[in-house]
């Protein structure tokens, strides 16, 4: 699982080995790129170009933790139809008797049958129901992704949360982080009234 690695340089005319163990996990899956990088940050003091290499080599990989968790939290924050589908099973009690239409905004956008955790509910995701029509007045629950069929259920239902997904970066360079993510609502969890 470790090895040690024993590097070699020369100093002057002799030649002066050294073993350094360095603990390391054998996992060569580009190439000896630990080898490389190690060998760099050894030999960083012997030449300002090495001391160069080295310390880009310690920026990429801050860089890559960085933008890793900037996707990760951006791809968190894409998915607000899990989020509404995750919120409705808190707000609703397990015995009430449940039968809630997904419309395709919201399941396309996270709610897959393994957020479904109550065998007694009825998840429903019929497409190309008219909006407002009589087979989407006779759920309980709706969750709802497209804003222009909010209008429909006005008088019938009442909106018991939203949730706000990612709407995108905005950049102020004026503030720390110089970056912020945009969020707007995204989806509606209705309640039949």
């Amino acid at each position: 699982m470790f090895k040690a690695s024993t590097l070699c340089y020369s100093m002057g005319d002799k030649i002066v080995r050294t073993a350094q163990v360095v603990p390391q996990l054998v996992v060569r899956t580009s190439g000896n790129f630990q080898e490389f990088s190690l060998y760099k940050w050894i030999n960083r003091n012997k030449s300002l170009l090495r001391k160069l290499l080295a310390f880009g080599a310690l920026l990429h990989i801050c860089g890559n933790i960085l933008t890793s968790g900037i996707f990760l939290y951006t791809s968190y924050r894409n998915y607000p139809g899990g989020e509404a589908l995750r919120r409705f099973h808190q707000i609703e009690a397990p015995t009430s008797a449940v039968h809630v239409h997904i419309d395709v905004a919201a399941a396309q956008t996270g709610i897959t049958r393994f957020g479904q955790m109550y065998p007694d509910w009825i998840y429903n995701k019929t497409e190309d129901l008219v909006p407002g029509g009589s087979e989407m007045m006779s759920y309980s629950h709706l969750i709802i992704g497209n804003t222009t069929n909010l209008k429909y259920y006005e008088n019938s239902h009442i909106a018991i949360d939203t949730v706000e997904g990612f709407d995108g970066l905005h950049i102020d360079r004026n503030k720390l982080p110089f970056f912020f993510w945009k969020h707007k609502p995204k989806m509606w969890i209705l309640k039949k009234i």
